[in-house]
C-alpha cells in the first residue's frame, strides 16, 4: 500500500486562503457559483515565472482582483470582506488539529494577516464605496451601522431592517477589530457618517419611540478614543448657521447630534417640533376624565427617562474624562447655553429656542455629573472659584443682573482687586503673558454650567408648569359657568363654546400630566437638584461671614456682585419641594450649628402658617360653603337673573381659588414644621418660642378633630388641596418631633398645659390626645408616632397637675412679690431680666424675646424705638436680687 503524500507548508496555506477568499488561480474541477476563478490575476502571476500558489505575499493582489472584478454571481463588496474575516476565524480553529508546531506557527501568522488585510479593505471600502463595484447594492456603512445595532441590542429592542439587511450579523471580533486601530483619514468620513445616522434615528423621537438602540450605538462608539476624538470634531458636533427658520437655540437642539439625543423628552412642544409617538395623547387624552392616570403609563415613561439619563451621563462623563475630548465638550454645553440665554425672558419663542424637554434633560445631566459635589466632599467645594464668573472665556456671567451691585460697581471693583495683586498673581488668574486662557477645574467648570442650565432648563418649565396650571384652573371655572348657563337655557354657541373648552382643557390636561411624570415625580431629579442648590447657598453664605447673625453692615462685593438668578432658583426651588417628603427625607440641615437666623426663620413660618391656617379654616371654607348652599337652593337660585347668577358664580370661583392658594401654601409651610422639627428640635423649646409652638399646635388639632370639624367638611377637598388627614398627620409629628428633642428638659408638656384657650380642663377631662390618636389608627398612622403622641399626652396630663401644685406652693412660698420683680409686660416673676437700651424698662428675655419674634418690626413695647435680641443689656444686680429675694422667702417659710 503507498504512503499517504505529506502536504507542503505553502500547500496548506495555499488552500486555507483560497477558503478564506473564496478564489482559485486555477480552472476549478466543479463548478462552484461562490468561488470565483480569477483568469487574470492566474495568467499575469504564470508570465512574472511564479506558480499559481497563494501566499502571504500575494493575499492583497488577489484581494483588490477580486474586488476590483466584474463577478455577476458573487457577493458584494462588503458582504463578501465580512464573509473572509468570518472564515478566517473559522480557519484559525481548525489550527489547532495541526501536529507540526512550526507549521501551526506559520499557518496562523498567514491566517492573522489575511483576517488584518480584510479589516484594512474593509475601512477603505466603506470610507471610498466607488473604489469597487456596488451597483444595486446597500453601502458599506449602512451594513456596519445594521452589525453595531445587532451588537448592542437586547431582545427588548425592535431591531429591523432600517439601515440594511437585518440578517446579516458580525463575526465574534469583527465590529471590534474594525474600530480599534482605526486612525487613518478612510475611517474619519466613515464614523462621521454613522454619527450621523444615529442622529437621524432618534430625530424626533418620544421616550415611548426606540432611542434606546441608538444610544447604546453612540455609548459603544465612543468607547474607541478616535471614534471620540471624531464625535467632537464632527461638523453636527456645534452645527453652523443654516438656512431653516428657526433661531440658534433650536438650531443646536435639532441639527447637532447629542442635540437629537437631549431633545427626547415627555414634556409636551410646539406642533412645529412635536415628538412621536406622542406622549399626551398616547398615555393622558381624556385624563380629566379619569379618577388617576394609567400606572402603567407612568412606570413606562419613568423607566425609558431614567434609561436616557443613564445614557446621557455616561455619554458626557466619557467624553468629560477624556482630555482630548473634555474642552470640545465644555464648549458644546457653552453653547447651549449662549444660544439660549434668552430664554429666561418671560415670553419664549418656541422657534428661537431649544426645547424644555432638552433643557430639563440636561439639567438632569448636569446635576448628576455634579454628584461628587453633592455627596458633600469638602475637598470638590474647595475647587469651586468665584473668580470663574469673571475671569472665564466660555460663558459671559456680566449680563446677568446681580445680587446688589451695578456693573460698573463690579468693574470698579475688579479693577482694585486687581490693583492689589502683583504681576505673577494676574498671570495666574487671568493666563499667562502669552494670553493662554486660565484653566480652572473641571468640577468648577460643572458648578457653573450647572447653575446656568437649571435656570434655563428646570426651573423656566416648573415656571412654565406653573402657568400651565392656573391656565387650566381658568378654563375649568370658565366651563363650570357655561354650563350653568347651559342649564338656564342651551344655545348652539354655547354648546360650541363648552365643546371648544372641553378640547382645550384635555390639551393642557395631557401637557400638565407630562410635566408631573417627568418633572414632579421623579424624585432622583427633584433630590438631586434640592443638594445642588442647598450647596449654592451654603457657598453663597460663605460670603457674608457664614450663618450668622447679625449680617455685615455693608454688602461684600464677592457677594453682591454674584448673578442673582443664583438666589432666586435656589429658594424657589427649595420652596417648592420642601413639601415633598421623598425630596426631603434624609436631608440634612449646616441651622444646626446656628440658632439666631433660624430662630427668626422658624418664627415667620409658624406666623404664616397660623395666618393661612387660620383663614382656611375659620374664613375661605365657611363663606365657600355659604355660597354653596345657597346655589343650591333652586328655588331661589331660579329667580336671580342671569348677570347674578354669572357673578355669584364667579365670586365662587374666585372663593375657591383663594382657598386652594392658601391651603397650598399652608401645607407647605406646616409640611416644612414636620420636616425641620425632625432635624432641629431645639429652637422649638427655646423659652420664647415653646409655649407660642405649643398654642398654635393646640389650636390646630383641636380645629381638626374638635366639634368645629364638622363646618370644614366639604365636597371634593382634594380641588383645593384640603387634605386633613396629612395635615392631623403632620401635625402629629410635629408634637412627636418636639418632643424627641424634650427629653431632658421635659419643658413641652408643660408649655402645652398652660394653653388656656385650646387645651383647657374640659379637653383634658374629654382627653383630647387619646381621641386624635384614635383618629390616627383610622387614618393608619405609623403605630411609632401613635405610641410617642399617646404618652406625650400623658406627660401633658401630669403637668397641669404638676403646675397647679406648684403655683400653689410659690404662691404661699413667696407670698407678696415686689413690683420691681415683676415683669411689666406680663407681670410674672422675672427670671432673667434685661435693660431695654432705649426706655431702660427691666423686662424678662423670654418675654421681650417673644414680643421681637412676634411683631413685624422689632422694637421696644415701650418707645417704639428700633431693638433687637443683640441689643438686650443683661440686668445681673437684678437679677441678684431675685434670687436673693427666692431664697429668703423659702427659708422663712
Amino acid at each position: 500500500m503507498a504512503a499517504k503524500t505529506q502536504r507542503s507548508l505553502q500547500d496548506i496555506i495555499d488552500i486555507i486562503l483560497r477558503k478564506i477568499f473564496l478564489v482559485v488561480l486555477q480552472q476549478p474541477s466543479k463548478n462552484d457559483p461562490n468561488i470565483v476563478f480569477l483568469t487574470l490575476t492566474a495568467a499575469k502571476i504564470l508570465s512574472e515565472g511564479r506558480t499559481l500558489v497563494l501566499s502571504c505575499t500575494m493575499m492583497d493582489r488577489v484581494l483588490i482582483d477580486r474586488l476590483s472584478g466584474d463577478f455577476p454571481s458573487a457577493e458584494p463588496p462588503f458582504r463578501y470582506l465580512v464573509g473572509c474575516y468570518r472564515r478566517a476565524c473559522d480557519e484559525l480553529k481548525r489550527v489547532v488539529l495541526v501536529k507540526n508546531a512550526s507549521f501551526r506557527s506559520e499557518i496562523v501568522f498567514a491566517i492573522k494577516q489575511a483576517r488584518k488585510l480584510v479589516i484594512l479593505y474593509c475601512r477603505l471600502y466603506v470610507g471610498n464605496p466607488n473604489m469597487f463595484k456596488t451597483s444595486g447594492h446597500v453601502s458599506g456603512a449602512s451594513y456596519l451601522m445594521s452589525m453595531i445595532f445587532a451588537k448592542v441590542s437586547t431582545h427588548m429592542d425592535e431591531f429591523g431592517d432600517e439601515f440594511g439587511d437585518d440578517t446579516f450579523d458580525s463575526p465574534p471580533g469583527f465590529i471590534n477589530e474594525f474600530f480599534r486601530d482605526g486612525d487613518d483619514g478612510n475611517l474619519e468620513l466613515v464614523v462621521q457618517d454613522l454619527f450621523e445616522k444615529l442622529r437621524q434615528s432618534v430625530d424626533g423621537i418620544s421616550p415611548l419611540g426606540n432611542f434606546q438602540q441608538p444610544m447604546r450605538a453612540l455609548l459603544w462608539l465612543i468607547e474607541y478614543p478616535n471614534n471620540a476624538k471624531i464625535l467632537v470634531n464632527h461638523p453636527r458636533w456645534i452645527p453652523k448657521k443654516t438656512n431653516l427658520p428657526i433661531g440658534e437655540g433650536r438650531m443646536i437642539e435639532i441639527e447637532s447630534i447629542l442635540g437629537a439625543f437631549l431633545r427626547v423628552s415627555a414634556l409636551p412642544d410646539s406642533k412645529e417640533f412635536k415628538s412621536t409617538p406622542d406622549v399626551g395623547q398616547q398615555c393622558f387624552s381624556e385624563a380629566s376624565n379619569r379618577r388617576s392616570v394609567d400606572l402603567s403609563s407612568l412606570t413606562t415613561i419613568k423607566k425609558a427617562m431614567n434609561i436616557l439619563y443613564d445614557g446621557l451621563v455616561a455619554v458626557f462623563h466619557k467624553l468629560l474624562n477624556n482630555q482630548d475630548t473634555q474642552e470640545r465638550v465644555l464648549e458644546y454645553l457653552a453653547e447651549v447655553i449662549k444660544k439660549n440665554s434668552a430664554r429666561s425672558c418671560m415670553q419664549v419663542d418656541p422657534l428661537s429656542f431649544a426645547s424644555y424637554g432638552m433643557l430639563v434633560n440636561l439639567s438632569s445631566v448636569m446635576l448628576r455629573l455634579c454628584q461628587p459635589l453633592l455627596d458633600g466632599a469638602a475637598k470638590w467645594r474647595e475647587q469651586i472659584d468665584h473668580r470663574y464668573l469673571f475671569h472665564n472665556t466660555r460663558l459671559d456671567f456680566r449680563q446677568l443682573a446681580t445680587m446688589h451691585a451695578s456693573s460698573e460697581e463690579v468693574s470698579a471693583w475688579l479693577e482694585e482687586e486687581n490693583s492689589s495683586k502683583d504681576t505673577h498673581e494676574l498671570e495666574a488668574q487671568e493666563g499667562t503673558s502669552s494670553g493662554t486662557r486660565k484653566e480652572y477645574s473641571l468640577t468648577c467648570e460643572c458648578f457653573f454650567i450647572t447653575t446656568r442650565v437649571l435656570n434655563l432648563g428646570l426651573m423656566k418649565a416648573i415656571s412654565e408648569f406653573e402657568h400651565l396650571f392656573e391656565k387650566l384652573r381658568s378654563y375649568e371655572e370658565d366651563l363650570s359657568i357655561l354650563k350653568a348657563m347651559r342649564e338656564q337655557g342651551a344655545s348652539p354657541l354655547l354648546d360650541a363654546n363648552i365643546k371648544h373648552l372641553k378640547k382645550e382643557i384635555d390639551i393642557l390636561t395631557q401637557s400638565k400630566s407630562c410635566y408631573e411624570v417627568q418633572i414632579f415625580q421623579d424624585y432622583t431629579l427633584l433630590g438631586q437638584a434640592s443638594t445642588f442648590y442647598k450647596l449654592v447657598i451654603i457657598w453663597l453664605v460663605d460670603f457674608v461671614g457664614g450663618f450668622k447673625i447679625p449680617l455685615p453692615s455693608t454688602c461684600p462685593m464677592k457677594f453682591a456682585s454674584i448673578p442673582e438668578h443664583f438666589v432666586d432658583d435656589a429658594m424657589n426651588f427649595l420652596e417648592i419641594t420642601f413639601g415633598v417628603p421623598e425630596v426631603s427625607e434624609g436631608v440634612v440641615l449646616i441651622a444646626r450649628e446656628e440658632k439666631g437666623m433660624y430662630l427668626n426663620f422658624l418664627n415667620l413660618l409658624i406666623n404664616d402658617s397660623m395666618y393661612l391656617l387660620d383663614e382656611c379654616l375659620n374664613k375661605n371654607i365657611s363663606q365657600l360653603k355659604k355660597i354653596k348652599v345657597e346655589m343650591a337652593n333652586s328655588a331661589e337660585w331660579e329667580q336671580r337673573s342671569v348677570e347674578e347668577r354669572v357673578e355669584i358664580m364667579r365670586l365662587f370661583h374666585s372663593q375657591e381659588n383663594i382657598v386652594r392658594s392658601n391651603m397650598k401654601l399652608a401645607n407647605g409651610n406646616v409640611g416644612m414644621l414636620a420636616f425641620t422639627s425632625e432635624q432641629i428640635p431645639a429652637p422649638f423649646l427655646l423659652p420664647e418660642m415653646v409655649e407660642r409652638v405649643a398654642i398654635v399646635l393646640n389650636y390646630f388639632l383641636l380645629q381638626l378633630t374638635g366639634s368645629q370639624w364638622r363646618f370644614l367638611d366639604i365636597k371634593d377637598p382634594e380641588k383645593y388641596e384640603f387634605r386633613p388627614r396629612q395635615l392631623l398627620k403632620q401635625i402629629t409629628k410635629i408634637y412627636v418631633h418636639i418632643a424627641r428633642g424634650d427629653k431632658e428638659m421635659n419643658v413641652f408638656p408643660a408649655a402645652i398645659s398652660k394653653d388656656g384657650q385650646s387645651y383647657n380642663e374640659k379637653l383634658l377631662t374629654s382627653q383630647l390626645f387619646k381621641y386624635v390618636a384614635d383618629n390616627l389608627w383610622k387614618i393608619h398612622e405609623n403605630r411609632n408616632i401613635i405610641q410617642e403622641f399617646v404618652e406625650l399626652g400623658l406627660k401633658v396630663k401630669s403637668a397641669v397637675y404638676e403646675a397647679l401644685n406648684e403655683a400653689s406652693n410659690a404662691e404661699a412660698i413667696l407670698g407678696e412679690i415686689p413690683d420691681e420683680f415683676l415683669d411689666p409686660i406680663l407681670h410674672t416673676l422675672m427670671r432673667d431680666p434685661v435693660i431695654l437700651p432705649s426706655s431702660r424698662m427691666s423686662v424678662d428675655r423670654p418675654v421681650i424675646q417673644s414680643h421681637l419674634l412676634n411683631g413685624n418690626t422689632q422694637n421696644d413695647p415701650f418707645t417704639r424705638c428700633h431693638l433687637t435680641q443683640d441689643m438686650l443689656i443683661p440686668n445681673t444686680e437684678l437679677k441678684q436680687r431675685i434670687e436673693d429675694f427666692i431664697i429668703s422667702q423659702r427659708k422663712r417659710k
